[in-house]
């Protein structure tokens, strides 16, 4: 594998062409790709965490880590919260807590998503904890997130997760009904299907969008005709 030409496709943004060479030579290109991670290109510090997280290779997880922990740019913390999610490393598990504390929300939304899904292999209280009280996070995907985690990892003993999903069904804002029901579509429940069906109608295309894709994700043959 040419290390260069690996480069050079990350910082193009050609993930695929990236991957491909990734995956031709991954112990070749996992330290290449670990140096990236402490260089101060965010595109290819971006790319190298995406990367890591799809060949999969558990040495990456420390690196991650310690971005994670030490990288003072939120995008980059992002990215290894984001990579870090597909190991479910039982390692990660209190750095993940610790950066909930983050003033980025988008930074405390992918990390509530990655400690959910790493909970989800591992037996870890402190994450249920940690999830439990992020419900009441003022970023509302941040919220919306936790509840639909505490839900898959069946930790919703008393319901407030699913009345916190089921109460922004209802919200002013569009967005946060789209959320709200983005998330019970993935958790497969259809009360999350009229909702959805109203938001075709929206004058914005992008809600409009993420409407039809609840509903494929739901299997309702109206995302079909849209």
């Amino acid at each position: 594998m040419n290390v260069d030409e690996l480069i050079q496709a990350l910082q193009a943004g050609d993930r695929q062409r990236a991957l491909i060479l990734g995956q031709q030579s991954p112990d070749e290109a996992l330290e290449p790709l670990i140096g990236l991670l402490t260089g101060a290109d965010a595109v290819l510090l971006g790319g190298a965490a995406w990367l890591l997280g799809e060949l999969a290779d558990v040495r990456a997880v420390p690196a991650l880590i310690a971005v994670l922990d030490q990288n003072a740019d939120a995008a980059a913390r992002w990215w290894a919260a984001d990579s870090l999610r597909l190991f479910r490393d039982a390692r990660a598990i209190e750095p993940l807590i610790a950066a909930l504390s983050s003033a980025d929300a988008d930074l405390r939304e992918i990390v509530v998503r990655a400690l959910g899904e790493t909970a989800e292999l591992l037996t870890s209280p402190r994450a249920v904890s940690a999830l439990t009280q992020m419900l009441t996070d003022p970023d509302w995907g941040t919220r919306q997130s936790a509840a639909e985690m505490l839900i898959r990892l069946k930790s919703d003993p008393n319901g407030a997760a699913e009345r916190l999903l089921l109460a922004d069904l209802q919200d002013a804002e569009a967005e946060i009904r789209l959320g709200s029901a983005w998330s019970l579509a993935t958790l497969g429940d259809d009360r999350a299907l009229d909702p959805l069906v109203r938001l075709l109608y929206h004058p914005d295309p992008r809600i409009r969008a993420s409407a039809v894709s609840g509903l494929a994700e739901l299997g309702d043959q109206r995302a079909v005709s849209r």
